[in-house]
């Protein structure tokens, strides 16, 4: 397997549509002077971290929007860099080993519209915390398909009323 399903370094790129399983590091790492928005995305599975954001340049960004983060390591999403700014929206996290959402630097952080479940601490750090939940999501398979199922909790939980993460309900 791959240290990372994504790596960046310097710039700013978006990925909608991302999926990174089974990383022998972490599924998304970013650093140096790197930025990232992801939208819609899957990370599990990897070794240690689901996102980690450590950029030695401050400044830079990372905005997690509708992704679904489960089951790599550690950590779920953790920030442990130069200061920058975190936002994670509509996004759920569950059933890491350590902490969901870690803020461990001085990064501007903000979790809004997410779930945040079944991590033996779910949110460590001081952050801005908004419209946020904590249940289990209920998803088809915890083990493989993250698709929401028709009860789930995070049916209707996102900023303007849709689902929360990368794989909404489908009848």
């Amino acid at each position: 397997s791959l240290s990372y399903g994504m790596y960046v370094g310097a710039g700013t790129p978006s990925a909608d549509g991302f999926t990174a399983i089974g990383s022998s590091n972490s599924g998304v790492y970013v650093d140096g002077s790197g930025s990232l928005a992801l939208t819609n995305c899957v990370v599990r599975g990897s070794v240690s971290h689901g996102i980690y954001f450590a950029p030695s340049t401050s400044g830079r960004t990372l905005a997690v929007t509708n992704c679904t983060i489960n089951s790599n390591g550690s950590y779920g999403i953790r920030s442990a860099g130069s200061a920058g700014t975190v936002t994670v929206l509509n996004s759920i996290v569950t059933n890491h080993s350590s902490v969901g959402v870690f803020r461990n630097d001085a990064s501007a952080f903000s979790v809004t519209y997410s779930n945040v479940w079944n991590n033996p601490t779910n949110l460590s750090g001081t952050m801005t915390l908004s419209n946020n939940q904590s249940a289990n999501p209920l998803y088809v398979s915890s083990t493989g398909n993250l698709r929401l199922t028709s009860n789930s909790p995070s049916r209707f939980g996102a900023m303007g009323g849709g689902d929360q993460g990368a794989l909404p309900y489908v009848a």
